[in-house]
């Protein structure tokens, strides 16, 4: 059963998205699961172009493969959706993703792109493609 679901990144940003998230999240033996990171994420990554804000709002609940939130990069007005590929598991740590209806300020290449979540709770943020590597470190955003 799926059901349609607003999804706001940064209450600065002013972007909606709608998605359809799944009802119930799989997780298998020592796998991570993608509720890990959910929430609202922002900091600031580096790469060849120079320092950027960038956003990611991740939703909870989520399979593999399906859209599961959304990102956005104000200052290239690149924004657009997630799909996790690949989760945490005995082998990895890293949270593999791929991006869909990108804004056409977005990079249109084949891209190397991950997060990873740190032992202080904050996440790393890894994009590389011909452009170079941007690396960053995002802090969970919290709604006062």
């Amino acid at each position: 059963m799926r059901r349609e679901q607003k999804l706001r990144i940064h209450p600065e940003i002013c972007h909606l998205f709608y998605i359809n998230i799944s009802q119930s999240p799989q997780k298998s033996g020592n796998q991570a699961s993608i509720d890990d990171i959910a929430g609202s994420w922002s900091g600031a990554a580096d790469g060849d172009d120079g320092v950027y804000e960038i956003y990611f709002e991740i939703l909870d609940g989520c399979d593999l493969n399906e859209i599961c939130g959304a990102f956005n990069v104000p200052v290239s007005d690149c924004s657009g959706d997630l799909i996790f590929i690949q989760v945490p598991d005995d082998s990895q740590d890293k949270y593999q993703y791929r991006e869909t209806n990108e804004t056409k300020g977005c990079y249109e290449g084949e891209e190397d792109l991950w997060l990873r979540l740190l032992g202080n709770g904050n996440l790393e943020y890894h994009a590389e493609g011909d452009y170079g590597t941007d690396h960053g470190i995002l802090s969970r955003q919290t709604v006062d």
